[in-house]
């Protein structure tokens, strides 16, 4: 019976969040943490929530990461980890693919091309509830910019593209029966517009050290196993901004090589309530880890789920 970590994408965040595994590092590393994310500590120990959206994505990643080294030093060790979008970095830093101020310093990079790229086309994106998958590719087939790029579980896509095209085609699939939730985000993610993020993540890796993978990583692009090739993991890195996440392909695949211990490592429910809709059976155990309250319930599951 195998253990996965799960580090989640941004959208969890809440002010707070990661204050109490914050305040636990020392004056180092949390002056590392400040150099790469300039507003770090000020965020952190906000209670606005103004705050905590201005520095959602660097909030986001430090959860996931402390929330598994939390884990990890409590005895809690994971046979494989997988990350939602920006999970994904936080995944394959807890991993040690990079030295953790490249880590840090990638995941600045990769969140301010994001942003710019928005700045340059005015896309939105939309959830899609109860509609399967391919009904939403084949209604979307008519649309030139718009496209499935969250495949959350098997009745929820997340879609993304330019905007007047998004709302024709909410429209649409609202005709078809799908309950549509428009996202308040800055622009189209994981889409083509997301190009100029590409090249720019591109060049930044070709500059970092890699090491070689302490635990397998689960790659969003195809639910792969991330590869010893460098040139390999830098792809995979750079194309995750462009490609769509198959989040149920990744849970179906954790789950295929033996992993029924589900741990959300990081603030919120979120992926905990995607896995529970992708497994809905009785053999696993899905929970989250995201401070000492959390971690003191999860050993509690953990004797009950045994017994």
């Amino acid at each position: 019976m195998k253990t996965a970590f799960l580090f989640p994408g941004q959208g969890s965040q809440k002010p707070g969040m990661v204050r109490e595994l914050y305040l636990e590092l020392d004056q180092t590393e949390q002056d590392l943490l400040e150099t790469e994310f300039p507003g770090l500590r000020e965020a952190v120990l906000s209670e606005t929530a103004a705050d905590t959206d201005r520095m959602a994505a660097q909030l986001v990643y430090l959860s996931g990461l402390l929330s598994a080294r939390l884990a990890k030093d409590q005895g809690i060790e994971p046979d494989v980890l997988a990350g939602f979008s920006l999970g994904e970095v936080a995944a394959l830093s807890f991993a040690e693919a990079f030295e953790p101020a490249d880590a840090h310093h990638l995941l600045a990079v990769r969140t301010q091309a994001m942003y710019a790229a928005c700045d340059d086309q005015d896309g939105g994106m939309a959830a899609v509830n109860g509609l399967d998958p391919a009904a939403i590719e084949a209604a979307l087939a008519n649309f030139s910019q718009v496209w499935c790029v969250n495949y959350n579980s098997p009745k929820q896509t997340v879609i993304s593209g330019e905007r007047s095209q998004l709302q024709t085609a909410i429209a649409e699939l609202k005709s078809l029966g799908g309950k549509v939730i428009p996202l308040n985000v800055r622009g189209a993610f994981h889409s083509e517009f997301m190009q100029s993020a590409y090249d720019a993540l591109a060049r930044e890796l070709d500059s970092l050290v890699l090491h070689p993978l302490r635990y397998p990583v689960l790659s969003n692009l195809d639910a792969m196993v991330y590869p010893s090739d460098e040139s390999e993991i830098r792809s995979r890195i750079a194309c995750q901004v462009i490609q769509p996440v198959r989040f149920t392909l990744m849970v179906q695949e954790l789950y295929r090589q033996g992993v029924r211990i589900f741990i959300e490592t990081g603030y919120g429910k979120t992926l905990q309530g995607l896995i529970s809709r992708i497994l809905p059976g009785e053999d696993i155990l899905v929970a989250g880890i995201s401070d000492r309250e959390s971690l003191a319930r999860f050993k509690q599951k953990m004797e009950e789920f045994h017994v």
